[in-house]
């Protein structure tokens, strides 16, 4: 809603303005909200004299309905406004067009769980709190709430405040030109707790940075009956965060492959190895090489974005891995490291969500050393990944791998970076072919690039000029020239 503003006539009665449309806004002595629409009224009246007598009935609910809803919302904000400033009118309640604050320089997050049973959490949850302070601590400079940043500038609501008053900002001990957070996480594999410190970037939440220590069950279980949990591994938990910083890489601008992990079924029980900490995992050996959308922490980054007004700007995988891993639920498996894991995987392009033929499936060994979780990734996997980075390369120019007609096949496509109507130009023999983007393929085209591979995603282009010099192979580069062309026209253009 844009453009709403109220005359108060008396304390029941509002009339509200919404985009030209008036409403007539009464609360009676029970509380309930009564409304009619001023514009309501001519379509109805009209409707009935035309003796559209059940279309003007199933209008005028509608209208009641639609009503109803709009004041409720425009009377709540105007109530919102009074109680956070007693002295504002009642115009002030609009914060639709609120000014978009800055993310903050660096935030820590709540210590997320996965598979932790809730007598384990409850346990452990006030040495937990001191973990998380020594944290805030270590990552942050003067850290101070998030609900306490954003409300040194203006009002915010109860319901935002519970989520960002949970959350720490500051500025970070190391340089880093985009907004960074810290978000610890603490999950169970076999007979270890593993405890995860992903450094992340805020704006495009991708992984930056990760490492983790391993702390047998047992040993903390002991560490929380002795109220000395904080106090034993903290050092380690340090050790982990100067290990992640000294690995942070900044987000990588101009990589078009980005790698995003689906979790499959859980095969087990979830408490004993939580599937996505294997994900977690492996995502920690791939961030320093690949750009990695985060798998978690979605939601609490969006409460982020509705608080400070942010648009949401998040990085989207180019390619999927759809794991499933593959536990051994019998009663005899092995349930201490070392340990063998098979992972079943499929891989697709995220611009139209196709498979891929080619199908995964290994072998994993995992084994404990120096406190950490030691694994291999197989050679068909890497291949995969490297495959698919040697296809989305910025420096390589869409390529033409199929002509028909007048419309042309490269081999570049969205996740390139190419988009609807871009106009792109190419030169064969010293003659100029010209056409812009008409369309996006995937696999099942069955496109070979002259550069040696299927390709998964690519564009058509539609040639306006020289459609029967066209070629296999030719490049193609984005037009120079700007549209619409500026008038007049200058000398040499």
């Amino acid at each position: 809603m844009s453009k709403n503003f109220f005359i108060s006539l008396n304390k029941q009665l509002f009339i509200l303005t919404n985009e030209g449309e008036e409403f007539a806004c009464k609360i009676n002595t029970k509380g309930i909200i009564k409304s009619e629409s001023f514009l309501a009224d001519k379509e109805l009246r009209h409707l009935f004299k035309t003796s559209l007598t059940k279309r003007a009935f199933m209008f005028q609910t509608f209208l009641k309905i639609r009503t109803i809803i709009l004041c409720t919302a425009l009377l709540s904000s105007a109530a919102f406004a009074q109680q956070e400033n007693p002295n504002a009118t009642p115009d002030s309640a609009d914060t639709s067009k609120a000014a978009i604050l800055p993310y903050p320089k660096a935030m820590t997050m709540p210590i997320r769980t996965l598979g932790i049973d809730s007598v384990a959490k409850g346990k452990a949850k006030l040495q937990l709190q001191e973990i998380r302070q020594n944290l805030d601590q270590r990552f942050l400079t003067a850290p101070v709430s998030l609900s306490d940043y954003i409300g040194q500038q203006r009002p915010i609501t109860n319901n935002l405040k519970r989520v960002t008053g949970q959350i720490m900002t500051g500025t970070n001990n190391f340089s880093s030109t985009r907004p960074l957070f810290l978000e610890p996480i603490w999950c169970s594999f076999f007979d270890q707790y593993v405890f995860f410190l992903q450094i992340s970037d805020t704006e495009r939440h991708t992984l930056q940075s990760s490492s983790h220590v391993a702390i047998p069950k047992k040993q903390w279980e002991q560490y929380v009956q002795d109220k000395s949990l904080a106090t034993n591994i903290n050092p380690e938990i340090e050790a982990a965060l100067t290990a992640a910083i000294s690995q942070f890489q900044e987000y990588k601008l101009n990589d078009a492959l980005a790698v995003g992990f689906n979790l499959g079924k859980q095969l087990g029980r979830a408490d004993e190895t939580h599937a996505q900490c294997l994900n977690l995992l492996l995502e920690e050996k791939l961030a320093n090489k690949y750009t990695i959308p985060r798998t978690v922490g979605g939601t609490e980054l969006g409460s982020v974005r509705r608080a400070l007004k942010q648009p949401a700007l998040l990085r989207r995988p180019t390619r999927a891995i759809n794991s499933k891993w593959m536990l051994d639920t019998s009663k005899t498996a092995k349930r201490t490291l070392p340990v063998t894991i098979t992972l079943k995987a499929t891989f697709a392009e995220t611009v139209f969500g196709n498979p891929f033929k080619a199908k995964h499936e290994s072998i994993w060994n995992y084994a404990l050393a120096n406190e950490k979780i030691e694994f291999t990734i197989p050679v068909g996997l890497n291949e995969f990944l490297e495959n698919e980075r040697a296809s989305l390369q910025i420096a390589d120019k869409p390529v033409a791998a199929k002509i028909y007609r007048a419309w042309v096949y490269v081999d570049r496509g969205r996740a390139w970076g190419l988009k609807m109507r871009d106009r792109l130009v190419a030169d064969v023999d010293g003659k100029t072919i010209k056409g812009h983007v008409v369309r996006f393929f995937g696999p099942e085209e069955g496109v070979t690039s002259p550069r040696g591979y299927p390709v998964k995603e690519g564009a058509i282009i539609y040639i306006r000029k020289g459609q029967q010099d066209t070629k296999i192979g030719m490049t193609f580069e984005p037009d120079p020239r700007n549209y619409p062309t500026p008038w007049p026209p200058k000398e040499g253009m």
